[in-house]
C-alpha cells in the first residue's frame, strides 16, 4: 500500500523552508510520497479544510496509508517512521498532553494515520 505524507500548506500561513526539507527528507526515509494541498479542498472555510484531506489523498494516489501532519512541523532527522507504528486500517492520533513516556513523537502535534472506510480509494 502506498505511503502519502499529506500537508495542507494554505494561504496565510504557508510552511516555511525547514520544515518543507523536513518533511521531505523524512518521506524519503519512510518510503513516503509527499502530497502538499496548496488549494482549498472544498470552498469552506480554512479551518475545515483538514476534513477533506483523506478524500483529496484517495482521488489522487488510490487506497493509501496516510500521515496528515500540519504545515508548521518540523520533523527531526532521527524521528521513527510512524508508518511502521499504526496499521493502514485504523486512526491513530499522538497529541502533546499525553505523558512523555508514551509520547513517540515529540515534535508531532497531533498526527493522524490511516482513513475511515469513506476515505479509502476504489477497491
Amino acid at each position: 500500500m502506498k505511503r502519502v505524507a499529506a500537508i495542507l500548506d494554505l494561504p496565510p500561513r504557508r510552511s516555511i523552508a525547514s520544515v518543507r526539507e523536513s518533511v521531505e527528507a523524512a518521506a524519503l526515509r519512510w518510503n513516503a510520497e509527499v502530497h502538499w494541498m496548496r488549494r482549498s479542498l472544498q470552498p469552506c472555510h480554512p479551518f475545515w479544510q483538514k476534513m477533506f484531506v483523506c478524500g483529496d489523498v484517495a482521488k489522487r494516489f488510490g487506497s493509501a496509508h496516510v500521515l496528515q501532519l500540519d504545515n508548521d512541523m518540523l520533523i527531526r532527522s532521527d524521528c521513527p517512521s510512524p508508518f511502521d507504528l499504526a496499521s493502514p486500517d485504523k486512526t491513530s492520533r499522538n497529541t502533546a498532553s499525553e505523558s512523555q513516556e508514551r509520547t513517540v513523537f515529540r515534535n508531532f502535534r497531533e498526527f493522524r494515520i490511516g482513513c475511515d472506510q469513506r476515505c479509502h480509494g476504489p477497491g
